[in-house]
Parts: structure tokens; C-alpha cells; sequence
């Protein structure tokens, strides 16, 4: 019997609740973390193999690794399309994209490659992830810090065009 069947045997008895079993969601921690009851935090302890607990990717920071935070973001008219990106309180760049109503399509618009338009090459800087509470963590290489603000202060500005 295979682990998804094993997984699916397990997970669906009425006793725990019916659960739908997933192949995408981990089992057992790792460094992924999964989406817990509450569906207000993740954790590796959540990791069950349940639809409901979809694995987020590694949850360990690597410490050649920067985490920048936007602001608090707004998802109303007008829509945010763009960012800028701050060091020291100092405009450094800004790239431009497409109006996003909501935070997993701004994440997208951020992670595109290749871009949703030429001069939207968010990708460059790094990673984008949905922080949990309103706000875009940006995931920046130390390579890719060292150069745009060597031993500043990053901030994102998410913002409309």
C-alpha cells in the first residue's frame, strides 16, 4: 500500500474529522511548514497530509538572507500595480505591473518570470511571500542586498501608479 493510500486510510476517519488527503501536503515536518485548524498560522507540527494542511515551502531562514517588509496593504480602489524600493529612506527603484485585487494575485505579479510587463522585473530583488498580516515579505538574496543597500535599512512601498 502506498503512503498516499496509508495517508488517505488514516486521515478520513469520522473520529478526526473528515479530512481529504492531499499528495501536494507533507507529512511529519521536515522544513515545510503547513497551514493549521485555526488557518491562522503555519507550522511543521501541522503537517498531516490533509488537503487542509497544504505544505508553504521551506520556513527556515538561510542565513545569507534578507526579509523586507512592505507596508499594510490596501486592496481597494485604486488597486496597487507597483513598488518601490527604499533604502535608508531613499527611493532607490521602482517597477511597475498590473492592478492586483487581492493578495495572492499581487504575490504572483511579484514572483512573475517572465514579467507581466517589461519594466516589472520585481523578480530580480528575490522572492515575494503573502506575511500573514497584510503585508509583502520580500526573501532577498544577501548578494542581491549588499548591492541595492549595503548595511541600510530596506523597506517596500506597495502602491498604485
Amino acid at each position: 500500500m502506498s503512503n498516499w493510500q496509508q495517508n488517505y486510510n488514516k486521515t478520513t476517519q469520522p473520529s478526526q474529522g473528515w479530512k481529504t488527503p492531499s499528495r501536494s501536503s507533507p507529512q511529519g515536518g521536515g522544513v515545510r511548514g503547513c497551514l493549521c485548524k485555526d488557518t491562522l498560522t503555519y507550522s511543521r507540527k501541522c503537517c498531516d497530509g490533509s488537503l487542509m494542511a497544504q505544505g508553504i515551502g521551506n520556513i527556515t531562514r538561510s542565513p545569507n538572507e534578507y526579509t523586507v517588509y512592505s507596508q499594510v496593504i490596501n486592496f481597494s480602489v485604486p488597486y496597487p500595480n507597483s513598488c518601490r524600493y527604499i533604502c535608508d529612506a531613499v527611493i532607490q527603484d521602482v517597477q511597475y505591473g498590473i492592478n492586483c485585487t487581492n493578495m495572492g494575485d499581487l504575490i504572483n505579479m511579484l514572483n512573475a518570470n517572465p514579467p507581466v510587463q517589461p519594466n516589472g522585473e520585481f523578480y530580480l530583488y528575490g522572492y515575494y511571500v503573502d506575511n500573514g498580516d497584510g503585508r509583502v515579505a520580500l526573501q532577498m538574496n544577501e548578494g542581491v542586498f549588499n548591492l541595492f543597500c549595503p548595511g541600510g535599512v530596506v523597506t517596500l512601498d506597495i502602491f498604485n501608479d
